[in-house]
């Protein structure tokens, strides 16, 4: 990047060269880091194109069209910078090639054709259209048997495009070859080369980079490193740092990788203009490698500078919350630690999603490459064997001709006798020119059948290719009516799967309904028969102090029945339950039980799910709970609720042994845990069960997506 801004800057400064003669306006110094502002854009345009016009009306020589030409390319790189203004990049380029072609000025024909390129591959994005121009330059070049310093430029372009279509071999081979033509002379001044030396060592670095050579791509990198030097943009210098640091973190050299983030940064820091997005980056890699190093401390700052950022970036984020859970896991802040990495992985898996969505695009993209490349170097091919012939043909004609004079001049010379002897000789030279004529002929006659031979070839090549794309379409088809079967019997499943979750609510509620009858009948039932026991009692009573001793007895007892009737009644429905919502809920749940072992915490954006929803959620934890009352003999209950993206998670852990049977048998002893299976099922929610020694931790994910209306 830095070496094309100075390429630039070279440019402009050589396109404001004005001759002495001219009376003209000198343009300013086109500022890269300027590009896009509407303004500063419109006012060097108005200056190159009064600068243009006073050109046109000079004199034509080979310097004043070289200026001409300078400016119409100037103007081009302008409205390349210039947003909502790219097809005046086409414009220009085609009036370039006009004048170039008109003045038979190679170099400037091949600029303007590169601007051409830039339009279609930047702006159109229509990398075929492009490679056909890059290609159709090098046809150019070779027809002209000539290369003025622009060859490299149209290497590095094809590198671009291949590495696009996600063919990063061809990707380096025409780095490669831009670097060994960059080292015959480039046509510029040496800072600029320099920068374009590094930019293809970096390029080559990535390529490995992304083919996982690590050796290979440090030692591109650290090569790109070492080509800098003290009159390059200090940006170049922040970009080979920053591709270090992020090689090094992907590899988790933490070491490496922190010496080269923090030179990046001190080098974004003394640059005004700096990308937020190349610094965002930058404290990514800075929060990994003190991650890794165990510098817990300054790893935080920066990973909560990344997130504090309203500009933040899905592969910066990544690696915020991958240094996150490392710092919480260090701190064992277990609960944390799985939060973050949860976001890190779903990250993660996005990133993964996309790059194969990407290699898919690329797969198509290099197909249509390879096609261009074949229809180029049969173009080639093809060009070389016409030459060929040509030359065969020009040889046979010269025989021909050098035999006729030879003839012709011995029978002037020589007297009767001599003409019939050179008769005689002539005659049998013909037999051997007929002799050489027919073994040329037939030289040319198996050349031609050989062409035909390759052309049929070519055409049956064609036709395979077609009848294998109408193969894969009619397997796509078959496969895609093979998707829609599938789905029929999954939404057959789904409905029978939600029947006999309404077959088992229905059940649960049975059940449940007998659970509150007991309740009722014993808790409740026989405090009233104590209450009635102790009231006729009372009314035997002659004495007033014996009197006021029972009726305090049954006020205790009457107490303890209302206490009794409110505890049914919460476990029914929770007042207030819908609006104050399911956290609330569960927190005067677990208040309401005046233990001191149990605690509860919610993490995540917090949201309001369906009524019946929330209601089942809470059933759910409260038998949980009051399992964990009754059985587990715990010493620690962690009650917890996780609000996910997609999901709902009920979390309960304890440190006792009552949980410790295995699944099945538990499930065997009552109707509590059968209620919560139904409700479970239900909901389409996930339970999860892990019993050992040192607890239990019980794991119920509902998701919200489900919607018990269908």
């Amino acid at each position: 990047m830095g070496s094309v801004k100075a390429y630039l800057a070279f440019i402009v400064c050589l396109g404001l060269y004005l001759p002495v003669e001219a009376q003209l306006v000198s343009l300013p110094s086109f500022t890269v880091d300027r590009r896009g502002d509407s303004q500063y854009m419109d006012s060097i345009s108005r200056l190159a194109k009064r600068r243009y016009n006073s050109l046109t009306n000079h004199q034509q020589s080979s310097h004043n069209d070289t200026l001409r030409f300078e400016t119409l390319l100037l103007l081009g790189r302008i409205y390349r910078w210039w947003p909502g203004r790219y097809d005046s990049v086409y414009y220009y380029g085609n009036i370039l090639i006009q004048q170039a072609q008109k003045s038979q000025n190679l170099l400037y024909q091949v600029k303007g054709t590169l601007l051409h390129e830039d339009y279609y591959r930047t702006v159109k994005k229509d990398n075929t259209q492009a490679l056909r121009i890059n290609f159709g330059i090098l046809a150019l070049l070779e027809k002209r048997n000539q290369d003025p310093f622009i060859g490299w430029r149209v290497d590095l372009n094809l590198s671009t495009l291949y590495s696009l279509a996600g063919d990063y071999d061809g990707a380096l081979r025409y780095l490669q070859q831009a670097q060994a033509r960059l080292a015959k002379g480039s046509g510029l001044p040496p800072t600029p080369t320099i920068g374009f030396k590094v930019d293809i060592e970096q390029n080559i670095g990535l390529l490995y980079n992304r083919q996982n050579n690590f050796a290979e791509s440090e030692k591109h990198y650290l090569a790109a490193e070492a080509l800098l030097t003290r009159d390059q943009p200090l940006s170049n210098f922040g970009y080979v740092y920053g591709d270090l640091a992020e090689l090094y973190i992907k590899y988790e050299y933490y070491g490496n990788a922190l010496i080269y983030a923090r030179k990046t940064e001190q080098i974004w820091s003394q640059i005004s203009h700096s990308s937020p997005t190349t610094i965002i980056n930058n404290w990514s890699v800075l929060a990994c490698a003190y991650a890794g190093l165990r510098q817990d401390s300054l790893a935080m700052v920066y990973a909560q500078k990344i997130l504090q950022n309203k500009k933040i970036f899905k592969p910066a984020l990544q690696r915020a919350y991958q240094a996150l859970y490392q710092i919480y896991e260090h701190q064992q802040a277990w609960g944390n630690s799985l939060l973050c990495f949860k976001k890190y992985i779903a990250l993660r898996d996005t990133a993964v999603q996309n790059l194969e969505a990407n290699k898919l695009a690329a797969l198509q993209k290099q197909n249509e490459l390879d096609r261009q490349t074949l229809l180029h170097e049969q173009a080639q091919a093809l060009q070389a064997q016409r030459l060929f012939t040509l030359q065969k043909q020009a040889e046979l004609d010269r025989l021909r001709a050098k035999i006729h004079t030879d003839a012709l001049t011995k029978k002037a010379l020589l007297t009767e006798q001599q003409r019939r002897i050179d008769n005689q000789k002539a005659q049998l030279l013909l037999t051997r020119q007929q002799s050489q004529q027919k073994q040329l002929q037939n030289h040319f006659q198996q050349e031609r059948l050989y062409r035909e031979t390759q052309l049929q070839r070519n055409r049956l090549f064609y036709v395979g290719s077609t009848s294998l794309f109408l193969i894969g379409v009619l397997v796509l088809l078959l496969y895609t009516q093979q998707l829609r079967k599938r789905r029929s019997e999954a939404i057959l499943q789904l409905t029978q799967t939600r029947a006999e979750a309404n077959v088992r609510i229905l059940n649960a509620q049975d059940s449940e309904r007998q659970r509150i009858a007991a309740d009722l009948h014993d808790d409740l039932g026989g405090a009233i028969a104590t209450i009635s026991h102790q009231l006729s009692q009372s009314l035997q009573t002659q004495s007033l102090e014996e009197l006021q001793q029972k009726v305090q007895r049954i006020q205790q007892v009457t107490t303890q029945a209302g206490a009794k009737v409110r505890t049914i009644a919460h476990n029914l429905m929770p007042p207030d339950f819908e609006r104050i919502g399911l956290v609330e809920s569960v927190q005067e749940l677990i208040n309401s039980l005046n233990d001191f072992r149990f605690r509860f915490a919610s993490f995540g954006e917090i949201r309001r799910l369906p009524s019946d929803v929330e209601l089942n959620a809470y059933r759910i934890l409260s038998e949980l709970i009051h399992n964990v009352q009754k059985h587990a003999q715990a010493q620690h209950v962690f009650v917890q609720l996780l609000f996910h993206e997609d999901r709902l998670s009920l979390v309960v852990e304890d440190d006792g042994t009552g949980n410790s049977l295995p699944l099945k048998k538990i499930k065997s002893q009552g109707i509590g845990l059968k209620n919560i299976a139904a409700r479970v099922n239900y909901l389409h929610a996930h339970w999860q069960t892990d019993a050992s020694e040192q607890g239990t931790t019980t794991l119920i994910e509902i998701p919200y997506t489900f919607n018990v209306n269908q």
